[in-house]
């Protein structure tokens, strides 16, 4: 793995072509939870990767003007970061259930007991809505993107008997 500012060569050289988060620091999962989300906004670009896949970026202001990224599967901890310059507002439909509501827990996928990093991280709602995000994905499949799940959506993901999906609260309680 290539120092922050050395350059992936060979098969991994399409790593280059994403874009580079402005990290400023690093928060603790169990300090956010309970933090009002007070805006959101999201990078997207089309073919952005090795010219063919979609890329997205979701950035989550909390009311304490932080900015935060979804965090990793299995990690303890997100980026506080500065909100991309080509970032916009999502779209109205979902704004209006992700903005002034509360971060109650995180979910992580786990494979055979150890967090899998592979998959995406979701972020419950106080209102029920849990949001997630791919932030690659082959070009025009819609994959890239951040995705938002109701009440019922989300329940049936955690219901499904083929994925270990679990709550960080319940994880850092035992």
């Amino acid at each position: 793995m290539p120092s922050e500012n050395q350059e992936f060569t060979g098969e991994f050289s399409y790593l280059n072509d994403i874009p580079k988060l402005d990290i400023i620091g690093t928060i603790n999962l169990s300090d956010i939870i309970g933090s009002t989300i007070t805006d959101i906004k999201q990078e997207f670009s089309f073919n952005k990767i090795d010219n063919w896949m979609d890329y997205s970026r979701t950035f989550i202001t909390l009311n304490d003007d932080l900015v935060i990224t979804l965090p990793v599967a299995g990690s303890s901890s997100t980026s506080i970061v500065r909100t991309s310059s080509k970032s916009k507002k999502i779209g109205k439909q979902y704004a209006t259930r992700i903005i002034s509501q509360q971060i109650n827990d995180f979910y992580f996928y786990y494979f055979e007991n150890n967090p899998d990093s592979s998959q995406p991280s979701y972020l419950l709602l106080s209102n029920g809505f849990a949001i997630s995000e791919d932030s690659i994905g082959i070009h025009g499949t819609g994959n890239a993107d951040l995705h938002l799940y109701s009440k019922e959506e989300f329940e049936q993901i955690l219901d499904d008997k083929e994925a270990d999906i679990r709550s960080f609260l319940k994880t850092i309680d035992k």
